[in-house]
């Protein structure tokens, strides 16, 4: 099966560069148009907390993240450029509830979603059981790249996994 869009999830963790690595050299490999997907997360506050007074440190908070998420995208864009790779980098804009189901309705528009594990001493949005949200919310392949090591062969070995259940399809 040939890919024709990849959408791999960008941000700033250690273990970005791998997948932005791997999903590089599956769009390579596929002629593919890989997109590049960052969540600028606000930090989700009770309403008690957002006190006028608070609105300029907030507003410090979310321009940080903003600059972060960008950042992110400019590395995608160069490694997806150096490739000379088709690709594309987006930017959304949500709350940490919301992250899984961003990236699900990013996914869907896509042929494989490329996402990461999360890592147990930094879980990111969505916590440690987000890989698991995302697949069972994307409804479309999804590989999860573990976020320790180095993942030179992908691609050549498969496991399938089936149990004729609503998560297997």
């Amino acid at each position: 099966m040939a890919y024709k869009t990849i959408l791999v999830t960008v941000d700033d963790s250690p273990a970005a560069t791998a997948r932005i690595d791997l999903a590089i050299d599956l769009g390579v490999r596929h002629q593919a148009h890989v997109i590049g997907l960052s969540l600028a997360i606000a930090p989700s506050m009770p309403n008690f907390a957002q006190h006028p007074l608070l609105a300029d440190a907030i507003a410090a908070q979310q321009e940080n993240i903003n600059e972060r998420a960008e950042k992110a995208l400019e590395t995608f864009r160069a490694k997806a450029d150096e490739a000379r790779i088709d690709n594309e980098a987006r930017l959304a804009s949500c709350v940490d509830f919301e992250a899984v189901d961003h990236i699900a309705t990013h996914g869907r528009y896509a042929d494989l979603l490329v996402i990461g594990q999360s890592d147990p001493n930094d879980p990111g949005p969505g916590g440690t059981a987000m890989p698991e949200h995302v697949v069972l919310g994307a409804g479309l392949p999804v590989l999860i790249v573990p976020y320790i090591g180095t993942h030179e062969i992908t691609g050549k070995r498969v496991m399938v996994a089936w149990n004729a259940g609503r998560e297997a399809a």
